[in-house]
């Protein structure tokens, strides 16, 4: 009868175990990435700074040209949605 019940016990225990271990929960977390820029990488150029899109894709910061003949820079904004419209060239 002593080892009836530390066996009877062990099987429940056992059993249990795996009824709980087949449900799961997850959860992620996505930073966005920092970027750092120290001064220009060369004369007539400008940081663009990297950003993460709706998607949660995260695309890094770059240098542009200040000037395009012909183009205006347009600075990257949330839309009315809120989603972020990264900056782009326009023509005038």
């Amino acid at each position: 009868m002593s080892l009836v019940k530390p066996l009877l016990l062990t099987s429940i225990l056992l059993f249990s175990g795996s009824a709980l271990a087949k449900s799961r929960a997850s959860v992620s977390i996505h930073l966005p990435a920092v970027s750092v820029s120290l001064g220009s990488a060369r004369p007539g150029h400008a940081w663009v700074a990297n950003y993460v899109d709706h998607r949660g894709v995260h695309h890094p910061g770059y240098w542009r040209p200040v000037h395009r003949h012909g183009w205006v820079w347009i600075d990257g904004y949330h839309d009315r949605y809120g989603y972020w419209q990264p900056g782009h060239w326009a023509r005038r």
